[in-house]
């Protein structure tokens, strides 16, 4: 209710639970939902999404490969990290 709220998103859907596909990881994510509250902004994490973006760019161009993608994303998490 909060984060829709805070989000002016729709309610949450409280049916999904019921569905015979949803394992039980799922039906607790959806039972929290509705009280879940997001965290506050950390300067780590404020750093990291435009940074993995940029590494992010040469790969889906195909100039840099996934591996090495991934391998620059660990070491810049690490790095924020320090």
């Amino acid at each position: 209710a909060e984060i829709t709220r805070l989000l002016d998103g729709l309610p949450v859907r409280k049916d999904f639970a019921d569905l015979p596909w949803i394992d039980d990881y799922a039906k607790a994510v959806v039972a929290a939902a509705g009280t879940a509250i997001s965290q506050p902004p950390h300067p780590v994490m404020m750093q990291l999404g435009p940074a993995v973006k940029t590494l992010l760019e040469p790969a889906i161009r195909g100039q840099v490969s996934v591996d090495d993608t991934l391998r620059a994303i660990d070491e810049k998490v690490a790095s924020l990290d320090a």
